[in-house]
């Protein structure tokens, strides 16, 4: 895991982290962008914001990850990666420490899985291996 630096590019097998008080985004091309500009929802960093700009620049491509976190952040994000044709999972009750992310994701009705937190790396694992083999 890495904090994001303003302009550069994804990384695969990297996690990158929106640095604190900044929102995260990413374009098209894989680059990341770094943004002070007014909280989401009262929340900075808002991973409604990151994922919106995930569904614009990658459309049925994206997947996104829902875990344990406070509050509705994330389900306008999440609504806007299925509306794209993404893919969605969401950490389930007994393994979040904090439901509220989760829950109002899944309260949306559009996430794929919901699963345990120890089950998601290989469900991710399985979709891009799936894809890579689709891609071939």
């Amino acid at each position: 895991m890495i904090e994001a630096i303003d302009g550069e590019r994804v990384r695969a097998g990297t996690v990158h982290l929106a640095p604190a008080g900044c929102h995260l985004e990413v374009d098209g091309d894989g680059k990341l962008y770094i943004d002070d500009m007014a909280p989401s929802g009262m929340l900075r960093p808002s991973v409604d914001i990151l994922f919106k700009s995930v569904a614009a620049c990658y459309a049925n491509a994206a997947v996104a990850v829902v875990l344990s976190g406070y509050g509705r952040d994330g389900a306008e994000g999440v609504r806007a990666i299925r509306e794209r044709g993404g893919f969605v999972i969401a950490q389930d009750r007994d393994s979040s420490e904090q439901f509220g992310m989760p829950s109002s994701a899944i309260e949306t009705r559009r996430v794929d899985l919901v699963l345990p937190l120890q089950h998601i790396a290989f469900a991710l694992t399985t979709i891009f291996a799936a894809v890579s083999t689709t891609a071939a």
